[in-house]
C-alpha cells in the first residue's frame, strides 16, 4: 500500500460535518475538526518530509526505525478529551 500513514490516519477520522457523530458504542462526539488538528502542523513538528532521508541514514548504520501517526480518544465521567501524541527519537 501506497499511502502515507499520516494521510491515511486523517482519512479514517470523523469529518466536521458528521457531528453530532454517535459510536457504535454509544458514544457521542459533539464536534471537532480532527484533520485540521493533525494537520500540517504536526507533520511539520515530526519533519514527517524528512524521514525518507532520516531512515536511510539509519539503515546504513544498521537501525530499522518506523514512523507512524496515531490519535487517541480519553473518555471519562467528567470529561472527554482528545490528543495527538508526536513521539521523537532523535538519534534515528
Amino acid at each position: 500500500m501506497r499511502i502515507d500513514p499520516a494521510e491515511l490516519r486523517k482519512k479514517n477520522l470523523i469529518r466536521p460535518d458528521a457531528f453530532p457523530y454517535e459510536t457504535r458504542t454509544g458514544w457521542v462526539y459533539d464536534t471537532g475538526n480532527y484533520a485540521a488538528a493533525a494537520g500540517p502542523s504536526c507533520q511539520a513538528l515530526a519533519d514527517w518530509d524528512g524521514y525518507a532521508a532520516r531512515h536511510a541514514r539509519s539503515e546504513a548504520a544498521g537501525k530499522y526505525p518506523a514512523a507512524a501517526a496515531s490519535s487517541t480518544m480519553s473518555t471519562i465521567p467528567a470529561c472527554s478529551m482528545s490528543a495527538w501524541k508526536l513521539r521523537f527519537r532523535p538519534q534515528w
